[in-house]
């Protein structure tokens, strides 16, 4: 009977200490509603968001994304950080959510939810980092594409995917336009003493396109010569490999375009993002790799695993500078039984 009381007690404290700390959350997201009051990364990420949705709007990045008109939850991972439901479609009304005065000329509608609201918790800490393909979510009467952010990574940090509009837009990339295109995801396989020296000729054609892209007058006609003597080596690494090759050009194409999406949204705010951004480090040459790789400074995984994100994005970047007609309309069109890849663009743009 005794511990029955106890128990009781035990429930009544922490019942009391959830209630304080729901209505303590309450009263402390509707005690201001200005944008200027917020913290110096909720202004930024906003603001980032702001830039990015007028300019995208105004010239879209890729035919058909338009996040702009979407509703984006955007979550603080911090205990006490709050959400920002961006741009809701249908009308918002609880305690728990509470308009923000943007500033003059803003394009966006923002509500700040309170970081303890219960709905919220499961996408806070349970859910991942983003949507994921095939999956719907809702908030407060919305559906919703949900990413999450904090200070370090998503504003501090320098040269990094994770930086916050290149991720969100890489992230969103993947779930609007990708449902019904091949399947990209990350694979395994092994490669030979061929494969290897076919690849670093792959790796220093790439650096050769970057390096002519980089110029004040990039040449069309020397990006058209090393786009010819790439698919050239890619064909020869389908014919040694073509198993791996499937699933490299697969993933190549997904997570390339995706890349593609995030370096172009952060050129709009001015984000120092670019073509082989890792490790800390900007512009690490593809042809460095290989060497890397052989004196153990990286694993092979990262063939797989990270440089196809890259190469995919080069090849993207190169597809702009030759002006090749209608080539994310093609990728927009597949089907998962007609996949299309960026090597097969390229392939059938220089035969």
């Amino acid at each position: 009977m005794k511990t029955k009381k106890c128990v009781s007690i035990a429930f009544l404290g922490v019942l009391a200490i959830v209630m304080l700390i729901l209505f303590g959350s309450i009263t402390l997201n509707n005690y201001s509603a200005n944008f200027d009051d917020l913290s110096n990364t909720d202004k930024k990420v906003l603001m980032e968001y702001d830039e990015y949705c007028k300019a995208n709007a105004n010239s879209p990045i890729w035919d058909g994304f338009k996040l702009e008109d979407k509703t984006v939850l955007v979550i603080d991972k911090n205990i006490f950080g709050n959400a920002y439901l961006i741009n809701p479609k249908n009308e918002v009304n609880s305690i728990f959510a509470k308009k923000i005065k943007m500033p003059e000329g803003s394009s966006l509608e923002v509500y700040r939810v309170s970081g303890f609201y219960p709905l919220l918790l499961p996408m806070k800490y349970f859910m991942g980092s983003f949507n994921t393909i095939g999956n719907s979510y809702s908030l407060l009467g919305n559906e919703v594409y949900f990413t999450t952010y904090n200070r370090k990574d998503s504003v501090d940090k320098e040269f990094t995917s994770k930086h916050f509009i290149t991720f969100l837009s890489h992230e969103a990339f993947h779930y609007y336009m990708q449902l019904n295109w091949a399947n990209g995801t990350r694979f395994i396989g092994d490669l030979s003493e061929k494969d290897l020296s076919l690849l670093q000729q792959e790796y220093e054609l790439l650096d050769l396109i970057h390096a002519e892209m980089e110029k004040a007058s990039p040449s069309k006609d020397t990006l058209m010569k090393y786009a010819k003597d790439y698919v050239s080596v890619v064909d020869q690494r389908i014919a040694a490999n073509e198993a791996y090759l499937n699933k490299e050009l697969s993933m190549e194409t997904a997570e390339g375009t995706a890349t593609y999406v995030g370096i172009k949204a952060s050129e709009i705010v001015n984000y120092d993002y670019g073509i082989m951004y890792f490790k800390n480090a900007k512009d690490v040459p593809f042809a460095d790799i290989i060497p890397m790789l052989e004196s153990g400074g990286v694993d092979v995984s990262m063939l797989s695993d990270v440089i196809p994100y890259f190469t995919g994005a080069q090849l993207c970047l190169l597809f702009d500078a030759l002006q090749i007609p209608n080539w994310k309309a093609k990728l927009n069109e597949q089907t998962l039984s007609t996949p299309v890849t960026l090597y097969s663009l390229l392939k059938e743009f220089t035969d």
